[in-house]
């Protein structure tokens, strides 16, 4: 399977950037898929007011370790034009398949007292998505990032296709660091976007 991913998956031909995605890979399925460690977060949250009837309650499926890669590119030789991004959403069938469990799970949970007794008409995907087959088509055409992107400056070792080193310095040059979350080589089970709130003031 780790082959087929390195060949179908791998943005690169190069051998470092193929060694890389497979220690990525190898470790994401022996020490995290396969480990107590959650594989999706569910979140959840309430909308609508105590004065009207409409009420919607929202859970949401989060994937916290994809196995599929995405590709950022270089658009132009100018420094300030935005790079090509490519996410590459669900492009592992792995992501698929946990996804698509992840609603199952949603709705036995939404199945269960004493949800069972408040909630009423499934919005999305709707009571009609029942298949796995309907499930992945409503998935691949409506799933998309929680802005918490990162992993895209891996510090591994440069043979395995590593942007910075230890000292997050970026091979190959002088001395220019990266200190941001682009350079964590696995995705993490957390929320490592800021979230913006007002400072206080400042006396």
């Amino acid at each position: 399977m780790i082959d087929t991913s390195a060949n179908d998956l791998c943005p690169s031909d190069d051998n470092s950037v193929i060694n890389g995605y497979r220690t990525i890979y190898r470790t994401t399925a022996e020490r995290f898929l396969l480990s107590g460690v959650g594989h999706l977060e569910l979140l959840l949250w309430a909308s609508g007011t105590p004065d009207t009837e409409e009420q919607t309650l929202t859970v949401q499926v989060a994937l916290q370790r994809p196995f599929s890669q995405g590709r950022v590119y270089i658009n132009s030789s100018d420094s300030f034009d935005d790079p090509v991004i490519d996410p590459q959403y669900l492009s592992h069938f792995a992501d698929l398949v946990s996804m698509r469990e992840g609603i199952k799970l949603v709705r036995r949970i939404g199945q269960t007292l004493p949800l069972s007794e408040v909630l009423t008409d499934e919005l999305s995907p709707g009571p009609n998505i029942t298949t796995d087959e309907a499930i992945d088509a409503f998935l691949l055409d409506d799933v998309e990032t929680q802005s918490h992107q990162g992993n895209t400056l891996a510090m591994l070792p440069r043979n395995q296709g590593g942007v910075v080193n230890a000292e997050l310095r970026v091979y190959g040059l002088g001395n220019v660091r990266v200190v941001d979350a682009s350079v964590f080589p696995l995705s993490l089970a957390a929320h490592v976007r800021p979230i913006s709130h007002p400072r206080p003031p400042v006396h």
